[in-house]
């Protein structure tokens, strides 16, 4: 099973990166700057922006920056598959996910 969403936006802030700058993980943050929508609807003009964007942070520092808007309809349908993925798996495989933390994995 695979929950993807397609998001276009793209901002980055680096010109190149190596398999080395995955060494000490990634962040992936959502964010939502709703004080644009606020800002647009007191001015009665149409939005030219998400209110919500995804950013993925990594780098030995996490210095480099992915930064994508994201819909919100796109992300709540994402964010929905996700949690009925984790339903489905939790269900189908309780009693072997219940053997694995017990051993102390991380699942």
């Amino acid at each position: 099973m695979k929950n993807i969403i397609e998001l276009t936006e793209c901002i980055i802030d680096f010109e190149n990166f190596e398999s080395s700058d995955f060494e000490n993980g990634i962040n992936i943050k959502v964010y939502s700057d709703t004080r644009i929508l606020i800002l647009y609807n007191e001015m009665n003009e149409k939005m030219d922006e998400t209110i919500f964007g995804l950013w993925i942070e990594f780098g030995k520092e996490k210095e480099k920056t992915i930064m994508l808007d994201a819909p919100i309809d796109d992300l709540e349908l994402f964010a929905k598959s996700i949690l009925a993925h984790i339903d489905i798996v939790r269900k189908k495989y309780g009693e072997q996910i219940k053997i694995q933390t017990d051993l102390g994995s991380l699942i």
